[in-house]
């Protein structure tokens, strides 16, 4: 009887030991799962740090887009300004032409007129 119990207990150390070396494999691998996601939480935080920065870049690229198209319209808007401009030039340009070759035909018809009177007297 003595025998078979202390082979029983031998049996029990050794389900004790079994179970101690699997409690602390347990330990372990629970520490392990928690680095894994402490890992990812920082992985998550990362990717979410670079996704606002994408975003801050996408703003200021479409305010300097919406900025280059405003400069774009005033551009075409003194482009047409000066057009305007130059056709006014122009016209005025012909309305003086117009006049100097007026005032050419008169000073022939003075001149004219002139000759006809110097051959009068």
């Amino acid at each position: 009887v003595a025998a078979e119990n202390a082979a029983k207990e031998r049996e029990a150390d050794a389900i004790a030991r079994e179970n101690e070396a699997k409690a602390r494999e347990e330990e372990a691998l629970a520490r392990e799962a928690d680095a894994k996601a402490r890992e990812a939480e920082a992985l998550q935080r990362e990717a979410d740090a670079k996704a606002r920065e994408a975003d801050a870049v996408a703003a200021e690229n479409a305010a300097k887009e919406r900025e280059a198209d405003a400069i774009a319209r005033e551009n075409e808007a003194k482009a047409r300004e000066a057009d305007a401009v130059a056709a006014e030039n122009a016209a005025k340009e012909r309305e003086a032409d117009a006049i100097a070759r007026e005032n050419e035909a008169k000073a022939r018809e003075t001149d004219a007129v002139a000759a006809e009177n110097a051959a009068k007297e």
